[in-house]
């Protein structure tokens, strides 16, 4: 009896300092790719400045570029935060992260697909989905195991995230509760 006990505060922090690990290597990979980008943006500033001894064409063709690469560092960042808001949610509600999930978050997707989120999981997506920074479109979760609760959630974020134009919750077993909180919101 006693063995066991002292074996689940063991296996608890196993699990937290394994989460901890994925979530600083997921830092670590963020840091390295605004790093690559603000690289490509020095480039990018360096063709600018050519851009002005040469023709206004060439000109307007570097300033695309620089405010492609800034949008793209702009979906980083905003990206990042969305990642470390959604680990934060599944570790309080004790869920195991969806990896399709944290896949488009941290690619800076706007189009979020799973087939195999749980309630759990969705509520987390849903508290993220609610944050002003969240550019977030489409919700693809067709075939996910979802509740009402969740599917509430989900819902209401309809009427908070003006981005966001599309939820697929098909064959998501969220029953006439949930068919309904879709329909109201």
């Amino acid at each position: 009896g006693n063995a066991a006990t002292m074996a689940r505060p063991a296996e608890k922090m196993a699990q937290l300092e394994a989460a901890l690990e994925k979530k600083d290597q997921e830092v670590k990979v963020l840091q390295l790719t605004c790093r690559r980008l603000e690289d490509e943006i020095q480039q990018l500033r360096g063709k600018v400045d050519e851009g002005f001894e040469s023709s206004d064409a060439k000109l307007e063709t570097a300033k695309r570029s620089l405010e492609d690469r800034m949008n793209v560092i702009e979906g980083a960042s905003w990206s990042g935060r969305l990642t470390s808001k959604f680990l934060t949610a599944c570790e309080r509600l004790k869920s195991t992260p969806d990896v399709g999930i944290l896949f488009a978050l941290t690619t800076g997707s706007k189009t979020i697909s799973s087939d195999t989120i749980n309630e759990l999981q969705c509520v987390a997506l849903s508290e993220i989905l609610r944050t002003q920074d969240c550019r977030i479109e489409v919700v693809e979760l067709a075939h996910s195991d979802l509740g009402v609760r969740s599917t509430v959630m989900l819902s209401q974020t309809l009427a908070m995230n003006a981005n966001l134009r599309t939820i697929n919750l098909a064959s998501c077993n969220i029953g006439a509760a949930g068919a309904l909180a879709l329909w109201h919101y």
